[in-house]
């Protein structure tokens, strides 16, 4: 009876560790997630990357290691339509535009 007592606390110990590290993923999670979004009104500014090398990493480069992941194109193509539906971000495409327009236009007209 003893040995089974000691099991169990044993089996009671890791469930609480197993619940207190889930309310800390979820209050993490919500963290992030905010300092994610703050961070897109200053994309210069440093946000947290817990695990990383570096425990802060500015919100452009994390914002482009999503877009370079697994499921980019799709990312590219969501953030294209988004861009698409205001003038600002049509605006800014159309720069991009005359960018590769002027990289591009000896190429088109000599070749």
């Amino acid at each position: 009876m003893g040995a089974a007592c000691l099991v169990t606390g044993a089996e009671n110990a890791a469930g609480a560790r197993i619940e207190r590290k889930d309310a800390l993923r979820e209050l993490a999670y919500g963290v992030l997630v905010c300092e994610f979004m703050a961070g897109a009104g200053k994309p210069m500014a440093h946000i947290p990357t817990p695990d990383f090398a570096k425990a802060q990493t500015r919100f452009i480069d994390v914002l482009s290691d999503q877009l370079a992941g697994r499921d980019s194109d799709q990312r590219w193509v969501e953030l294209t339509g988004v861009l698409m539906q205001s003038e600002a971000g049509r605006e800014w495409l159309r720069e991009r535009a005359k960018e590769h327009a002027e990289f591009h236009a000896d190429e088109a007209a000599y070749s």
